[in-house]
């Protein structure tokens, strides 16, 4: 159990857990070089799994799902994927539960895991989930790729780029007109499911500095 921690954690937090978690955490979208990285992550987890404890062999999978799941996603074609944090955060709690005794400062991590954005649920119509928050377009053919170019478009780390732009601008309207932080995340969670995690830091960041 101890070897399998050391090899987790790393002896200077510098282990396959804490660099997945990074990568996780900072994830935006699919391309070449997220899948590569993704493979990196998964290949060292799944190498632990071998050799772990039966107890810890679950977690480690639930761990590795995120990653398991896009390199899914793209051998099938596809290039859209929408990270629930779910399992993955109570993978790691579980994971860094196991190894406190072995790496007692390790149990701060847990926190970090848990600031991981929960998913928006979507019916699979937006117009329906637009009319659950109060807002009925005229004509969702047009509202529906507007808020698309808002909130899928533009560089997300650029803090005086259109993304973030928008979302200062958007982020405390009114919902029955169309605007507003719920709003934001919806046409994320239907749109670029990816930006769910940045979404929320520029929302934060929009409230922190405009209020």
């Amino acid at each position: 159990m101890e070897s399998t921690c050391t090899q987790l954690l790393g002896e200077n937090e510098d282990g396959p857990f804490y660099e997945t978690l990074d990568f996780v955490v900072e994830f935006e979208d699919i391309s070449p070089a997220t899948i590569t990285k993704a493979r990196g992550h998964k290949d060292e987890i799944d190498g632990l799994a071998l050799h772990a404890q039966d107890n810890m062999v679950p977690y480690l999978e639930g761990f590795a799902s995120p990653m398991t799941e896009m390199i899914e996603i793209t051998e099938d074609g596809g290039t859209n994927y929408q990270f629930d944090a779910t399992d993955f955060k109570a993978a790691g709690t579980e994971l860094i539960n196991i190894c406190t005794p072995y790496f007692p400062a390790a149990s701060g991590v847990a926190e970090e895991s848990q600031a991981l954005p929960q998913p928006v649920p979507i019916s699979g119509v937006y117009e329906e989930d637009l009319a659950a928050l109060g807002f009925f377009p005229d004509d969702i053919s047009d509202y529906a790729p507007f808020m698309k170019s808002k909130m899928c478009e533009g560089d997300t780390a650029d803090q005086t780029g259109s993304f973030r732009r928008n979302v200062r601008q958007l982020h405390d309207g009114d919902p029955a007109l169309g605007s507003g932080a719920e709003i934001l995340r919806l046409t994320v969670a239907y749109f670029c499911p990816e930006r769910a995690g940045v979404l929320n830091e520029a929302i934060e960041e929009a409230i922190t500095n405009f209020g």
